[in-house]
Parts: structure tokens; C-alpha cells; sequence
């Protein structure tokens, strides 16, 4: 692999990188959630307790669209290269007809989480004020999710942990609570 120079994005960055995955946004048609590769995971993580069916039901009606997905979009797999173009590194988990969404979470959350070490509570909270910025709210618009928020952090959280990339399960458990 070529030797890459830059900087990471910083805390609080994250313009270009919502702009960055809105060019990521497939011209295929919405298609149920049910359909996309993430949803084995995303059943697995949520079929095994009453709170979990719940929302996997809502998430099963759910008409998206196709997104290239990265897998681990977090500010540090992107780095600023000295002419400004950005590089993303860490491509493991990506894919091209990925669920939209999870990358938007997952830049936020993964802050919140292991940066900020902030509670469930409070990362939920964070993310969700995050989300409701009106960049996020147009991308989650465009891809299908409406105007919920906290329907594509379940998804996100659901695929990470079903998929065993990273343990979500308490603070997944705190926001199927909250979405009742």
C-alpha cells in the first residue's frame, strides 16, 4: 500500500463528510429493507427478545435506497490529504449495495462512544441530536428513512452487532426502549 499523508478529520468535522456519502447514493430503485445483504444481521441481533421484534418489525417495511457502504465510516478511516482531497481507509466492510444509513450512524455514534465514552443514554442522545442536523436529515430523506431518526440507529446498531463487529447490545437494548 502507498504511503498516504494527511490528517484524519477532527472532532466536530463533519460537513464533507455527509456530503461524501450522499455521492453514495445509488440511482437503483427503493427496494424493502428486507432485501439488502445487512438484514441477516440486522434479524440476528434483534429476533431474540420482545423489544428486538418489535422494532424488527417496523424495519421490515421499511423502502430503501441502495448506498455504497464503507462498514466502518468513522473521522479517523478519513484522511485529508495536503491538496484537500479526501482518502478513506479501512474499506474491510464495504460493499456497493449497502443499507443507507449505517455509515451516517456510525460516523456519529462511533464519537460518542469511544471518544466522548458517553453513557447509552447519552450517546443515543448525542447521536440523535447529531442526526438531526439538516444535512443528515436530507441524506436520511433521500435514501428512504423519512424523518425518524431513530429507526436507522437501530438498523446501524443492529447490523454492528449482529454481524459481530462490535458489541452494541446494551445501548441497543436502551434505544429500542426509547423508540418504544
Amino acid at each position: 500500500m502507498p504511503y498516504l499523508t494527511g490528517k484524519v478529520f477532527r472532532a466536530g468535522e463533519f460537513a464533507e463528510a455527509i456530503d461524501l456519502l450522499g455521492g453514495w447514493i445509488t440511482d437503483q430503485p427503493q427496494r424493502r429493507m428486507t432485501t439488502f445483504p445487512e438484514w441477516e444481521a440486522i434479524e440476528a441481533a434483534l429476533s431474540g427478545w420482545d423489544g428486538g421484534k418489535l422494532a424488527l418489525a417496523r424495519l421490515s417495511e421499511a423502502m430503501l435506497t441502495p448506498v455504497i457502504c464503507h462498514g466502518d465510516f468513522a473521522r479517523w478511516n478519513i484522511l485529508r490529504r495536503p491538496d484537500g482531497s479526501l482518502v478513506l481507509l479501512d474499506w474491510e466492510w464495504g460493499h456497493r449495495d449497502g443499507l443507507p444509513g449505517i455509515d451516517l450512524v456510525h460516523y456519529f455514534l462511533q464519537d460518542a462512544r469511544l471518544v466522548m465514552r458517553l453513557s447509552s443514554n447519552g450517546a443515543i442522545q448525542w447521536t440523535q441530536a447529531a442526526l438531526s442536523r439538516p444535512s443528515c436529515c436530507e441524506y436520511l430523506r433521500r435514501t428512504g428513512w423519512g424523518d425518524d431518526l431513530l429507526l436507522p440507529m437501530i438498523a446501524s446498531l443492529a447490523y454492528k452487532q449482529g454481524a459481530g463487529h462490535q458489541d452494541n447490545q446494551a445501548v441497543l437494548e436502551t434505544l429500542v426502549a426509547m423508540a418504544g
